[in-house]
């Protein structure tokens, strides 16, 4: 349910790097939780921005950034996610911003209006895998909604048609992610995942793994963690969105 009318989105260029992005504010007074939304491969920031405004209209203030080779930063020649289709590319793209994210998080927990210590972040497919290895890894975030996400190790073995296969060092670098530790530092933070039973793109099976690994860590919060199944392939729906909001809202007070 809404509580709150929102402003316009505002275009709005993030960190040292000037990183594109767009900013969604409710019409509320004081500190306001906070959220990063990261949209997924092929995409750009304009994607989430349904998803963007029903936060805001809960109270979030909520930034929108483009990925790393998307969006207004898609580079005018060279490699991009138009021309490659490699494990490798996808894990650059991955890494890249889930680094840019830490700007992103520098840019909200230094803005008056917002409260620094409710800022979640969540994504959608590569952006899902995007938030779940920054926000894994950084104690600035107070929560995550992943929404066909997938670890390191499960983004590197898509296999679509044509795509070429992770080279060893990235496949080294997967590796080195050490979900379970990052998990046991991340609880009791809320972490909601959901998924299509049909998805083609991104294994359920992603999403199944990330909750049972997380599941002894949440023993004593059950209410904290969530594994949502919805009759979709690869995709986001209204109803996902509403549950989504009406999931991670209330930990936040909205």
């Amino acid at each position: 349910m809404a509580r709150y009318p929102i402003t316009p989105a505002e275009e709005i260029a993030v960190g040292p790097d000037e990183i594109p992005a767009m900013l969604v504010r409710p019409r509320a007074d004081g500190r306001q939780p906070a959220a990063i939304i990261q949209h997924g491969y092929g995409a750009d920031k304009t994607d989430l921005l349904p998803l963007g405004e029903f936060l805001a209209e809960r109270g979030f203030l909520v930034l929108l950034p483009d990925a790393w080779g998307h969006g207004e930063r898609m580079p005018l020649n060279g490699p991009s996610f138009l021309n490659t289709l490699s494990a490798d590319f996808i894990a650059e793209t991955v890494i890249h911003t889930a680094d840019d994210l830490k700007a992103c998080l520098d840019y909200l927990s230094a803005r008056p209006d917002v409260r620094e210590d409710a800022i979640s972040v969540g994504g959608f497919s590569m952006g899902a895998g995007i938030a779940l290895l920054a926000g894994l890894n950084d104690a600035r975030v107070a929560g995550i909604v992943s929404l066909a996400g997938a670890s390191a190790q499960d983004l590197l073995s898509l296999s679509l048609p044509g795509m070429l296969p992770a080279s060893a060092e990235l496949q080294r670098w997967a590796g080195e992610q050490d979900l379970i530790s990052a998990l046991a530092s991340f609880a009791p933070r809320p972490l909601l995942l959901m998924h299509g039973r049909q998805d083609d793109m991104v294994s359920p099976q992603a999403s199944q793994r990330i909750y049972d690994t997380a599941l002894p860590f949440y023993r004593d919060f059950p209410d904290r963690l969530a594994l949502k199944w919805y009759d979709v392939s690869h995709m986001i729906t209204v109803p996902m969105i509403v549950d989504a909001v009406d999931w991670i809202a209330p930990f936040f007070g909205c």
